[in-house]
């Protein structure tokens, strides 16, 4: 038997990506890896030192926006007539009119004013080819216009990325940095920034023939430190011929960065981010993610060379995109290929412990071996009580589906070679049953046909056949749990339960081996497991009556603390003639008071076990409901909920997957069809019905409103 596992997409880990996925980009567009991206710059920035020169950008910070700094100002105006001022801070009114008086004297101060909320910037006329820049819109602006100051916006600045352009509506402006680089570059000529021949899908403006290009978004990505702060005194004895100069009373923070950011547009030692690197990005995300979902089934070493390979990859697409002036971020990229690693790990561990525990493996032994110490207990009752032709020998291999449909007991404390002899044996009688032939035969024994010759009443003897390769310990837990059939079934008195006569023990004249047998009703019909196929189902609303009959005698015996635990199509015998359902096969059932199942013993028909069953965890009278609504939703579709090639994968398709719909495959049935069964086969207990009546209710009020029948009688 191979293993096959459920695929990762399917599997709550993938959902558990996706969830980590989403953290991610959320963390990433509210800029909480930007010290990550930053960091990733200046490695760039460092590599490209020897490209950075002695701008004429200067930054003065001692210098206060009142008559004494005007004075200072007006001495370094003196000093660089062709200078552009660039002012960033908290302006009087006093400063602000010196500033218009020098003007209207004909030797105006060449400035621009940062600000947060004013702009006189003449609005630029709204053209088709502007379509192809998308930037922040920025609302709530106070405008103030003056021919005697500019003030321009900045939108917010970033740690590595500095917007160009800001929007307002329909209408594109400069930046505060953008006006200054303008200013700086027209030598006076006071011409407005080119920016309409920009605002293409080229992204790019021009200053006196200089072409800046800047991302799609409006910005560009700067790294390094920040501009180098001077003092009024330096920069008036300075015998450069500065350029620009910048005015910072410390009131904001933008300052330096600003200064960082002329500095390098200046000498064109920036990166910008086009369409083509974006979606590079984007696509190298998914894919190398996707990628390292898919490589579990690799050893280790080869999964740390993958990931490492694609971590290099994408490092050698970075430094060819910065040889060509392009930003192409990997953080988000390694993020998610570290983080999807790190699941596909977790996945593939739980798949192997999940399988090592059904199998009652072991150590570090491969999942996809032959699971061993498995004993196999086909169910006696109805399953072997279909026709006398059952009797011949059959076949020793068994499909995956015969295995999977038969009653497993997986004991992981149990021997490994155990095996129960299939001999048939001739028997006359067993105490005052006389046999009169064969009905069945199972793993564990025969059942046979008998009659109790006092009161000529027919009866099926169900048997515990052990041979002498049985030892001790398999011995007395076999009989115990042969006998508890006996014990549970034969306390319960309920028209929908087989009813148990007798039961006791002998050994065989010719062979010394030593029978169990339990005397039980004969019953007449066949196992619902006749009805599961499509072109045999049964119509509907017979399968509703049959499952409220099932749900009043498990009600019934889950009141006598009687948990069934193999509730199964195959378990329930139905007679057409009268439409009644028995329920067979108590075999593995316990009290639920006190439960002679070891901890971590899995019980059960593997198609339809409860979660908690499979995992080996205690089970109570919801863990019925659960097989029950199994039951409900196979004999209405034709389908089973939970397949599998395994018994691992189908019990991990319990524990873990969403079922389909029961009207995915016959959508003809009533609403009450998939409420019902979906609120049956709950994974969380908590959210099943809660005892066998509630469950029952639901059936009878769905029976009376879509078929406006009443229960049968």
């Amino acid at each position: 038997m191979h293993t096959h596992y459920l695929p990762i997409t399917k599997s709550g880990w993938f959902y558990l990506w996706l969830s980590l996925a989403a953290l991610i980009l959320f963390a990433n567009y509210s800029n909480q890896f930007k010290e990550i991206e930053l960091a990733n710059l200046n490695i760039w920035s460092n590599n490209n030192s020897e490209r950075l020169t002695q701008s004429a950008v200067v930054r003065i910070i001692d210098i206060e926006f009142d008559q004494t700094g005007f004075d200072k100002v007006q001495k370094l105006a003196k000093k660089h007539p062709n200078a552009t001022f660039g002012f960033i801070g908290n302006y009087s009114k006093e400063f602000l009119d010196q500033i218009s008086n020098r003007k209207l004297k004909g030797d105006p101060i060449n400035a621009v004013f940062f600000s947060r909320n004013h702009s006189s910037v003449s609005n630029i006329e709204k053209r088709d080819n502007q379509r192809g820049i998308f930037i922040h819109q920025v609302e709530n602006i106070n405008w103030k216009t003056s021919i005697d100051h500019r003030f321009t916006l900045q939108p917010k600045i970033l740690d590595n990325r500095f917007y160009l352009l800001w929007r307002e509506g329909d209408q594109f402006y400069p930046s505060f940095i953008s006006q200054l680089l303008n200013e700086s570059m027209s030598q006076g000529s006071k011409s407005t920034i080119n920016i309409n021949s920009g605002l293409f899908t080229a992204n790019k403006f021009l200053i006196n023939n200089h072409v800046h290009r800047f991302s799609y978004d409006g910005s560009i990505y700067i790294s390094g430190n920040l501009k180098n702060t001077s003092t009024f005194e330096n920069a008036l004895e300075t015998e450069s011929n500065l350029n620009l100069i910048l005015i910072d009373d410390l009131f904001f923070d933008e300052g330096g960065m600003i200064a960082k950011a002329l500095d390098h547009l200046l000498i064109d030692d920036y990166l910008v981010q086009n369409w083509f690197s974006l979606l590079l990005s984007w696509v190298s995300l998914l894919v190398c993610s996707f990628v390292v979902l898919k490589i579990g089934k690799v050893k280790f070493r080869s999964q740390v060379v993958v990931v490492t390979g694609t971590i290099l990859a994408l490092i050698a697409i970075q430094i060819i995109f910065t040889n060509l002036s392009l930003w192409f971020p990997i953080h988000l990229t390694v993020l998610f290929v570290l983080l999807s690693w790190i699941i596909q790990l977790g996945y593939w561990k739980e798949q192997q412990l999940f399988s090592q525990r059904l199998s009652g493996l072991g150590g570090e032994e491969k999942p996809s071996k032959k699971l061993k110490k498995i004993k196999a207990e086909k169910a006696f009752g109805a399953d072997e009580q279909t026709s006398s032709k059952n009797s011949t020998s059959q076949n020793s291999s068994q499909s995956e589906d015969e295995v999977l449909a038969q009653t497993l007991v997986i004991d992981k404390n149990e021997a490994a070679g155990t095996h129960l002899t299939n001999t048939l044996l001739k028997v006359e009688n067993f105490g005052r049953y006389q046999v009169e032939g064969i009905l069945g035969k199972g793993a564990m024994g025969v059942v046979y046909q008998g009659v109790d010759p006092k009161i000529h009443r027919h009866v099926a003897i169900k048997t515990l056949q052990l041979g002498d390769d049985i030892d001790d310990r398999s011995l007395k837990e076999n009989k115990e749990r042969f006998f508890r059939e006996a014990e549970t079934a034969g306390n319960l008195s309920h028209a929908n339960i087989v009813t148990i006569y007798d039961v006791g023990e002998q050994v065989h004249a010719n062979s010394n081996s030593l029978l169990g047998y339990i005397a039980m009703d004969l019953l007449t019909g066949a196992p619902l497991s006749e009805y599961v196929h499509e072109g045999k189902l049964l119509p509907p609303s017979l399968v509703y009556q049959l499952m409220i009959q099932m749900a009043d005698a498990l009600d019934y015996a889950h009141q006598k603390n009687v948990i069934h635990r193999d509730i199964k199509p195959g378990n329930i015998i139905y007679d057409d003639e009268i439409q009644r359902g028995t329920l067979t096969d108590f075999g593995i059932a316990y009290m639920s008071d006190h439960s002679k199942t070891k901890t971590g013993t899995i019980m059960g028909s593997p198609y339809y076990m409860s979660p908690e069953q499979v995992i080996g965890k205690k089970v109570d009278a919801r863990s019925d409901i659960f097989s029950l609504g199994v039951t409900f939703y196979q004999l209405l579709s034709g389908h089973l909920p939970f397949v599998g090639e395994s018994i691992a994968s189908v019990a991990y398709h319990i524990t873990k997957s969403k079922h389909k719909s029961v009207s995915h495959w016959n959508s003809k049935l009533p609403s009450s069809a998939t409420r019902i069964s979906n609120k049956a086969m709950q994974k969380d207990v908590n959210k099943r019905y809660q005892n066998m009546q509630q469950f029952k209710q639901a059936l009878i009020n769905a029976l009376k409103r879509d078929f406006k029948k009443l229960p049968l009688s």
